[in-house]
């Protein structure tokens, strides 16, 4: 029978670090930056290097007489084994250059023994009843990343180093042919305006009801992810332009969407094919090829119909982090959630719904700077936008706005005139608003803010630059 396992450690490695400080002190800041006194295994070596950081924050020498005054302040000093072991530490090492090399194993062995730690733990809290699965299932992630970044320290840098990188980002622009630095949206203005969708970026789409907030969002999806021709028909360079998006569909299953979709791209009625009848000649053979196209896009749904923030931070951190989605992780993708008020927070119970709100916008925002992609999230607007007489959107309307203007980086409303025709208006009335739509950029942390006009084919559920790019057949 075997008794308990030792945890990983690497003992001479341990002593080497030590006796390398003590042979050369200089090079404790850089042996610090990678280091901490709890990543030593041997309580011993944990109370030296504690002391050693201590004198050297005092601006004292680290070296066997002050180490041994003050370990024997601290009353540690039998424990580490006297003035004899400082010394042997000292002579036991001819040379200082392995240092770095060796702290670096020292951490990595700490490393190992804080996952087996809390493998353990969580195990043992597994086994025991959960009261809620998915609160367990994410503070499980958070705590095992937690132990993959440990030891890493943001370092500062000297604007000197940073505008290398700086220079790099604006040359690759000037020779790029295309001014879009983030996941485009295949709408003319609104890409010159934001240049794109950037990455870590929280993105509100917001209107009334019927606006065209799930159509208009789809679009973007739509003009991310699914190509212009079949795969093979299609140029490396357009392909490569291409991204993975994750929607998640809150209001509607996976067949209702993609039908949805299919019809947009095939620019085919889509009232008329949920009622079984196709309008126009021809409309098969475009079905058939726009599914064809469809099929070869990277578009994930999730139609979980009431998740929570912790949920759809759980599915977008597996997506991800899926290598045959992201085979170039430094590539980004998009995501999309329809819509942020049908969430959940994490907990089963808030002071009020304002309180959850805030919860879920800042679990958004959170998850785009932790999977470096856009998150689009669409939000409800209050009822105040209809009582005014003109009825377009501003930040005020958005509901529980606080947290939700406060989080997002761009925040755009959708606003369309006919919705808020009587059946009194003239046919004149109505020419100038039916088919239009303004889009209205309400908020942009890092760019203008303006109105971007849009058509609105209302059969296809498909929102178009009033002159169509020609982007889609």
């Amino acid at each position: 029978m075997h008794g308990p396992r030792t945890l990983p450690h690497n003992l001479e490695a341990e002593r080497s670090v030590l006796g390398s400080v003590l042979l050369n002190e200089r090079i404790l800041g850089d042996v610090v930056a990678l280091l901490q006194p709890d990543d030593f295994y041997v309580p011993a070596h944990r109370a030296i290097f504690s002391a050693m950081v201590d004198l050297s924050e005092e601006g004292q020498p680290a070296d066997v007489i002050t180490l041994e005054d003050r370990l024997r302040k601290r009353d540690e000093l039998n424990m580490v084994g006297g003035i004899e072991a400082l010394s042997k530490l000292a002579d036991r090492y001819a040379t200082s250059h392995n240092a770095l090399a060796h702290a670096k194993l020292v951490r990595q062995t700490a490393q190992l023994r804080s996952f087996a730690t809390e493998a353990r733990e969580l195990s043992s809290k597994a086994m025991d009843e959960v009261e809620d699965v998915s609160a367990f299932l994410d503070d499980a992630q958070v705590r095992i990343l937690e132990v993959s970044q440990h030891g890493e320290r943001s370092e500062y840098q000297s604007s000197s180093q940073i505008l290398g990188g700086v220079f790099a980002s604006i040359k690759a622009r000037l020779e790029s042919s295309s001014t879009i630095t983030g996941v485009g949206t295949g709408y003319k203005q609104l890409d010159e305006l934001t240049a794109g969708l950037q990455p870590q970026d929280l993105i509100i789409i917001a209107a009334r009801p019927s606006m065209g907030k799930t159509a208009f969002a789809l679009n973007i999806a739509q003009r991310a992810c699914i190509p212009r021709l079949r795969s093979a028909e299609l140029p490396e360079e357009e392909r490569s332009s291409l991204v993975p998006v994750l929607f998640f569909s809150l209001e509607m299953g996976p067949e209702q969407l993609i039908e949805r979709i299919l019809c947009s791209e095939a620019r085919v009625d889509y009232a008329g094919v949920r009622r079984g009848v196709l309008t126009e000649k021809g409309d098969i053979n475009k079905l058939v090829y726009t599914a064809g196209r469809l099929g070869d896009a990277k578009l994930y749904i999730d139609s979980n119909t009431s998740p929570s923030v912790l949920e759809i931070r759980n599915v977008a951190r597996r997506w991800r982090n899926d290598k045959s989605i992201f085979p170039d992780p430094s590539k980004p993708g998009m995501i999309v959630v329809d819509y942020l008020q049908l969430c959940r927070g994490a907990r089963d119970r808030y002071e009020s719904r304002a309180q959850e709100i805030t919860e879920i916008s800042r679990g958004l925002k959170t998850l785009a700077r932790e999977v470096n992609c856009p998150v689009l999230a669409l939000s409800q607007l209050n009822r105040a936008v209809d009582a005014r007489s003109d009825h377009r959107p501003m930040l005020s309307d958005l509901r529980e706005s606080g947290a939700i203007e406060q989080d997002a980086d761009v925040i755009m409303f959708i606003y369309r005139g006919e919705r808020y025709l009587t059946t009194e208006a003239t046919d004149e009335e109505r020419a100038k608003v039916e088919g239009r739509a303004e889009l209205i950029l309400g908020k942009q942390r890092n760019g203008p803010i303006g109105t971007v006009h849009l058509n609105f084919i209302k059969r296809f559920t498909r929102f178009e630059d009033p002159a169509h790019d020609g982007m889609r057949p």
